[in-house]
């Protein structure tokens, strides 16, 4: 089940959205304002201050392509379209050392030729001063990546998990795509339900409440609206969601936790749900269908973002099981 995402948003959410837009009809400083305005609000956000370096180094911005690009690998190393961009941004500057380190940095995570060709040139120029004459601009398809509409934005190369364990024996989760939880909204309804029962019945109650009694059943109410609210926070908190480029690893529960992991090749199917409840807080969910042994498994990803947020990772999300179950499992769909 798929929902059609929406014009626009609210949050980071429209200044991204607005930020592709203005970059697709060629007026790339005028997203780099939105994307520098969302980074205010949301400057955690690293697929909001990737597209800002992008930004930077397309208006050849160079201090403030470095910035950014330097702050995303910060966060995560292994982001290697993030170092791929840095290195051209050091070797549009003739700082060809600190592009070479780069273009490794990228070429550690993922094999692209462009960054091949470019560490290739860097090396040979680092003895000399003379300046390197290739475009400032990645690769076309790399840099329509950019701009796909993903959280993170999706690399122009897919290793599998497969091709990991057969050529370099290493097995590894891959790139983090997003990483999230259980928005508090979601879960508030009962909360919300639970403290205008508590008003109703101490309101109602009138002089029935005065005694000793009365005010014992009017704090138990209130404390045990409080309780609600606490829990609505603590599992908010601690139901956390790692989507990876191969895998997902889910942590839910406050009292008994749970932890799961769901590789991609045993996923049988991702669908993207909505419901009254997730109507009413504006939040969507995810369902993925996976095999345990010969048996499939459904979990829920409860209220993970706006609808637009998780429409953007459910259509990330299935290629990335296509590719795995047909590299692992050789089954197509």
């Amino acid at each position: 089940m798929t929902q059609e995402r929406p014009a626009s948003g609210t949050g980071d959410e429209a200044s991204f959205d607005g930020a592709l837009r203005l970059y697709r009809a060629g007026a790339v400083d005028q997203a780099r304002d939105r994307l520098v305005e969302a980074l205010r609000a949301h400057p955690g956000d690293l697929a909001l201050r990737y597209a800002l370096g992008v930004c930077h180094a397309d208006l050849r911005e160079w201090a403030g392509a470095q910035e950014e690009l330097a702050a995303v690998l910060a966060g995560q190393p292994e982001h290697h379209l993030a170092a791929h961009r840095l290195g051209i941004v050091h070797q549009a500057q003739e700082h060809y050392a600190e592009a070479a380190e780069a273009f490794r940095q990228a070429l550690r995570h993922r094999d692209i030729a462009d960054a091949r060709e470019r560490l290739r040139q860097c090396e040979e120029r680092l003895p000399g001063p003379a300046p390197v004459t290739a475009p400032v601009t990645a690769d076309p398809i790399e840099a329509a990546a950019v701009w796909s509409g993903t959280v993170v934005p999706a690399p122009a190369e897919t290793r599998t998990l497969a091709a990991d364990i057969d050529e370099r024996n290493v097995v590894g989760t891959g790139v983090l795509l997003r990483k999230t939880h259980t928005q508090a909204r979601h879960l508030a309804p009962p909360a919300v339900t639970v403290t205008v029962a508590a008003v109703i019945l101490c309101c109602g109650a009138g002089d029935a409440i005065a005694g000793t009694t009365g005010v014992t059943v009017a704090v138990a109410l209130a404390a045990f609206a409080v309780f609600a609210w606490v829990a609505v926070a603590l599992q908010a908190k601690l139901n956390t969601f790692d989507f990876h480029e191969r895998r997902i690893d889910l942590r839910r529960g406050v009292l008994h936790r749970s932890e799961l992991v769901i590789w991609y090749y045993d996923v049988f199917q991702i669908s993207l749900v909505r419901t009254p409840l997730t109507y009413l807080t504006g939040t969507a969910s995810l369902k993925v269908t996976f095999y345990e042994g010969t048996a499939t498994r459904s979990v829920t990803i409860a209220g993970i973002g706006t609808p637009a947020e998780v429409q953007r990772l459910y259509d990330q999300l299935q290629p990335l099981v296509v590719l795995e179950r047909r590299a692992m499992k050789k089954i197509l769909i």
